[in-house]
């Protein structure tokens, strides 16, 4: 960055950034800015899911710190197991609660420029990518959402198994789509396709 930005300042103070691996160089002295990269709120005392530094009075320091800010955070060990005690993901769902669809980011990204147009993504309501995603492709029925349209044109393997997906392969194509949305991407139930009429 110094070399392509004028005014870059690198700031080389030990006493920021103090993290797992670093803490044995940084053992002395005061710490104004500790990096807990890694930290499970379950387990503390390992201070990282990376690495555990070498034992120490710097460790038992940062183990202390890491007990305080799991505590300030809430979290005191409890919470969800998949992300190690913080709850949901970020940027999990829609401002609804919807779950966001795993191939959204990718047809939101396919639409280029003309993603603008929805505003902040997770939103949802009139005019949001969360009701586009949901809305029909065309007025035919059984409906096919933008989200399938759009994760059919993401992958070559089904633009090549239903050239046709609008038309003459829309039935074959809700077929997939329905087994799709269990087998490959457990949706939310506003994006699901609904059973053959019987």
């Amino acid at each position: 960055a110094p070399t392509l930005f004028p005014d870059v300042h690198v700031f080389r103070d030990p006493r920021f950034n103090v993290a797992y691996w670093n803490l044995e160089e940084r053992a002395t002295g005061a710490w104004h800015l500790f990096h807990f990269s890694g930290i499970e709120p379950q387990r503390p005392d390992r201070l990282s899911r990376f690495r555990t530094p070498a034992a120490g009075d710097a460790l038992e320091r940062a183990r202390r710190l890491a007990h305080q800010y799991v505590g300030e955070l809430g979290l005191d060990g409890a919470g969800g197991e998949d992300r190690g005690g913080f709850g949901p993901a970020p940027f999990a769902t829609f401002a609804d609660a919807v779950a966001i669809p795993p191939q959204a980011g990718a047809i939101l990204a396919s639409l280029s420029w003309d993603a603008c147009r929805f505003g902040n993504s997770l939103r949802s309501g009139a005019g949001s990518f969360r009701e586009w995603l949901a809305s029909p492709v065309d007025g035919r029925e059984p409906a096919i959402s933008h989200l399938w349209f759009g994760t059919h044109q993401l992958r070559a393997d089904l633009r090549e198994a239903f050239p046709d997906p609008l038309g003459a392969d829309r039935p074959a194509f809700l077929d997939w789509c329905r087994h799709a949305q269990d087998a490959e991407y457990e949706l939310d139930g506003v994006f699901r396709i609904p059973g053959p009429a019987g």
